[in-house]
Formats: structure tokens, C-alpha cells, sequence
């Protein structure tokens, strides 16, 4: 008898690795069924995403790239209570460097010298230097149960028509001993789908995946800001590249497609992609984006709205962060972090200290809600026109306040919208209602109610009971005097 116990355990030992072997363990990042602007990684639960990212890390400014960094910088995200994060890797830049020089995805053989006058590299040879930090940054993801997307081709800003840039790439021709790549004279001939060139990517697509494929918290990024059109079909090819390689592993990962420079249109939209990172193009994502887009997860970057942050901006992204939350899309803000490239001087600026708090507060309300996915955003709900509702029984507005924000550079959309918003508030408040207030159309019932003001992170909470069905008045505390986000939770039915 005991040996059959032993037995029995020995095999359910077995099933359970061989089920994790398989990819069967329900881990690995998908859309959710039910609300698709949301992720899940057990098909029920869903889970919002938001953070910053920023680009060296892995890819070398002044500091060495080196295990400790990738840990003090995800440390870093954490204490801002930030979930995700974009990995900049396999960014193919050449650049010089007072630190000691960083591993590159190839390895450098020769013959002959590469623009910054070391060996020049060979495409076909993969750099297991660089696959190590790689991998460390994505296991110590999964420690801390955050989330990332990992960049399949870096950064897509090397490749655009700037001979600076082509002469830094390691793709570019004088940099690589790799006869297909001589067919890159521009930027825009890495897209090109020759044969030659396009076997020689194939190649390293499935380099990365072999190396990758056994996490869970992750999802592709095809290349940051790749031109547009120019790259559309060969993008749209590597996605299916990528997607119909991964049937032969034992895990299958979301895809990301990203706009830039207002170029994407309805591109990212018709690709064959499982979530866009958009521009604004198509769609006003500086103020959120549409509230009834639910044909791909919205990852919304101020990268690819804003392109580099700017301080004066920080009061926009700021309230950004709510207005995408509260159209059911993640969040990811482009932090500048230590860099040298501004007036910080490797320094990191504490003046987007608020868009990193309140980056971190849309995590933990994401968490509070009885079930994520289940809240839907509603521009009919609040007069504000941002809430997430599951009607009649979770509620979150937000009210932006944006009235108080400096018109600059003329009447901009964004400035025009905010006119706008602001009559249609008016419109549909009640008569005689007070200036900093909104309406909200409830269901009856007893609501615990919670005022939240993003700049100080004050909380006011209180219960309010509505006798019936219909518009509700929300006054604004005297003592909250910018924008605020109010949370009501049905806690009983009315007598």
C-alpha cells in the first residue's frame, strides 16, 4: 500500500512538470474573454497594466549594463506600486561609451571594424552575454509579479532616415560581415522583405524565442516606432512569423504592434497583432482614447503620443494616466529615469514624481474593483464623461479638472475638446448645481463612497444612499481643490 502511494505521487509529480513543460499551466499571458481590453493569465481574472519605462537598461548610455541595474530599476518600479514595463531590448545601436562596453545581441567576430572601430559583428551569432541579461530582467519580472513587453527588433528610431542613426545600427551594412544586409541603403530598406534580409531576421526571431519562450509574464513587441506605412507588411509578416513559430513551443504570447509620429492611422488596428500601442492619428489617446474600442488590448505610451517627456507637460500626463485608465486602456509612461539626454545630468527628476504615484494608484484601484472585468468605461454615465461602471454596483469618475489647465499654442484639439466637455458637462448637470461638481447617473441603492484627489493622495470617504434610479448630484469637497476621482461601491439595497 505504500508503495502505491509512492507511486502515486511519483506520477502526479510527473503530470504536473510535464503539464508545465506543455505550457498547460494557465499562466502565460492572454486577452481576456469577457472584456478584451483587459489581459488575464487564468482566463478569469482580469488584470490592468501600468508603469514606465525608459531605455537604458539593457541598452548602454554612460552607466554599465549589468545585473544590478536591471534590479535597482525594477526595484524602483516597485516602490511606485507600477505593474509593467517595456524592456528595450535587442536595440541594435552601436554607441560609444565612458562605461565598460556592453554585451550587443551578436557577437562581434570581424573581419574588418565596425563604425565605432571595434570588430564589426556577424548577424548570424547570437551574443549569449546579451540573452543572459535578457533573461535575468524577465526572471526578476516574474519574481515581483509584473508584467512587461519585450522588444523582438529594438528601437525602429535607428532606422529612420538619419545617417547618424544608419551608421550606429549594427544592421547597417559597413557595421555587420553580412552580405544581405547590404541591402539596406536607407533606413527603410530593413523592411524591404528581400529574401536574403528577410531570412536573416527570421533567423533572429527565432534565436529570441527559443531562448524566451518559457516565461509567462510577457508579451512580444514587434519594434518601437517603426515607420509607417513603410513597414506595415513586414511587420504584419513577422507578427504571423512569430506567432506560427511559437505553435512548435510549448507557450504562445500576445503580440504588440506600436504607432509613432502620428503616422499608424487605422494600421495597427487591421494588423493581425493582439494589442496596439497607439498614436493619435486615429484617435484622440492623448485624452484616453475611444471608450468603446475593444478589438485589441490598448497599451497607451506617451512615448508614441508625446514622444520625450517634457517637465511642463508632467501636470498632462499626470491626469493622462486617469483618463486612459478610465477608458478601460493600460498605461505606460516614457520616463527619462537617470539618463544624460536632458538637464538632469543622470540625475532622476522628481518633477514626474506625480505621473509615477498615480500611475501606481490606477494598480491598486484596478485592484480594489469586486471584479475587473466587469467594469466597463461609460462616457454617458458622468457628466465628466470618464467612469468605469458595472452598473449598480461599482462606479469610478473621474473628473479632470481640465478647465484650469493653460491654453498654449492657440486653440489646439486638445483645448477645443476641453470646451467642449466642458458645456456637455453643463448641459447635462442638474439646474443650479454647484460649480465644482458633476452629475452621475446611479442606480438606487446604499454606496460607500470614496473622494480621492490624485496630487496629495487625500481620501475622503463617506455613504451615500440614492433613493431611486436616476441623475445624482456629486459636490465636490471644498477642502479638494483640483481633480478628483470618486469610487462608489454598493454595500446594500435601500429599505
Amino acid at each position: 500500500m505504500k508503495l502505491i502511494s509512492m507511486a502515486t505521487v511519483m506520477l502526479t509529480l510527473f503530470l504536473y512538470a510535464l503539464s508545465g513543460m506543455l505550457g498547460a499551466n494557465g499562466e502565460t499571458l492572454k486577452t481576456h474573454k469577457t472584456n478584451t481590453r483587459y489581459f488575464t493569465s487564468d482566463s478569469r481574472d482580469a488584470i490592468y497594466m501600468a508603469g514606465s519605462s525608459t531605455w537604458f537598461v539593457l541598452y548602454q548610455d554612460v552607466r554599465a549594463v549589468d545585473k544590478q541595474r536591471i534590479s535597482n530599476f525594477l526595484d524602483w518600479l516597485q516602490s511606485w506600486g507600477h505593474n509593467y514595463t517595456r524592456v528595450w531590448s535587442f536595440s541594435f545601436f552601436v554607441r560609444n561609451s565612458e562605461a565598460s562596453p556592453a554585451a550587443l545581441p551578436y557577437r562581434r567576430t570581424g573581419p574588418g571594424l565596425a563604425n565605432d572601430g571595434k570588430s564589426k559583428f556577424d548577424l548570424s551569432q547570437p551574443n549569449e552575454q546579451y540573452f543572459d541579461l535578457v533573461r535575468y530582467f524577465i526572471e526578476e519580472i516574474e519574481k515581483r509579479g509584473m508584467y512587461c513587453s519585450i522588444m523582438m527588433f529594438g528601437s525602429g528610431i535607428s532606422l529612420r532616415e538619419n545617417g547618424a542613426y544608419q551608421e550606429k545600427n549594427t544592421w547597417y551594412p559597413q557595421n555587420n560581415i553580412n552580405a544581405e544586409t547590404e541591402i539596406i541603403k536607407i533606413g527603410t530598406d530593413f523592411y524591404s522583405m528581400a529574401p536574403g534580409l528577410l531570412s536573416l531576421q527570421e533567423d533572429h526571431v527565432r534565436r529570441v524565442v527559443d531562448r524566451l519562450n518559457q516565461f509567462d509574464n510577457f508579451a512580444w513587441e514587434i519594434i518601437n516606432e517603426a515607420e509607417l506605412p513603410a513597414s506595415k507588411e513586414w511587420q504584419y509578416h513577422m507578427i504571423r512569423y512569430i506567432r506560427d513559430y511559437e505553435k512548435t513551443k510549448p507557450k504562445q504570447h500576445l503580440i504588440i504592434m506600436s504607432g509613432g509620429n502620428n503616422e499608424a492611422s487605422g494600421i495597427l488596428e487591421d494588423s493581425p497583432a493582439d494589442i496596439i500601442s497607439p498614436d493619435n492619428s486615429l484617435h484622440n489617446y492623448k485624452d484616453g482614447g475611444p471608450p468603446d474600442y475593444v478589438d485589441k488590448i490598448v497599451v497607451n505610451d506617451t512615448d508614441h503620443l508625446w514622444g520625450f517627456s517634457k517637465v511642463d507637460q508632467s501636470e498632462i500626463y499626470r491626469k493622462w494616466v486617469w483618463k486612459t485608465f478610465l477608458r478601460g486602456n493600460h498605461a505606460v509612461f516614457m520616463d527619462d529615469y537617470d539618463s544624460f539626454l536632458n538637464e538632469n545630468k543622470g540625475q532622476i527628476n522628481s518633477a514626474y514624481d506625480l505621473v509615477r504615484k498615480n500611475l501606481g494608484y490606477t494598480v491598486d484601484y484596478a485592484k480594489r474593483f469586486s471584479e475587473l472585468a466587469l467594469m466597463v468605461p461609460e462616457t454617458g454615465t458622468a457628466s465628466t464623461l470618464y467612469a468605469l461602471v458595472n452598473e449598480g454596483k461599482e462606479y469610478l469618475v473621474y473628473f479632470p479638472d481640465d478647465s484650469k489647465e493653460p491654453v498654449k499654442e492657440g486653440m489646439s484639439l486638445r483645448s477645443i475638446r476641453a470646451l467642449i466637455d466642458k458645456f456637455w458637462s453643463k448641459f447635462r448637470s442638474k439646474p443650479n448645481a454647484p460649480a465644482r461638481s458633476f452629475t452621475v447617473q446611479m442606480r438606487k441603492g446604499k454606496y460607500l463612497r470614496e473622494w480621492f484627489e490624485p496630487t496629495d493622495g487625500k481620501k475622503i470617504q463617506d455613504t451615500l444612499v440614492c433613493p431611486e434610479d436616476g441623475s445624482t448630484v456629486f459636490t465636490i469637497p471644498a477642502e479638494m481643490n483640483k481633480d478628483v476621482v470618486v469610487y462608489l461601491k454598493n454595500i446594500a439595497d435601500p429599505e
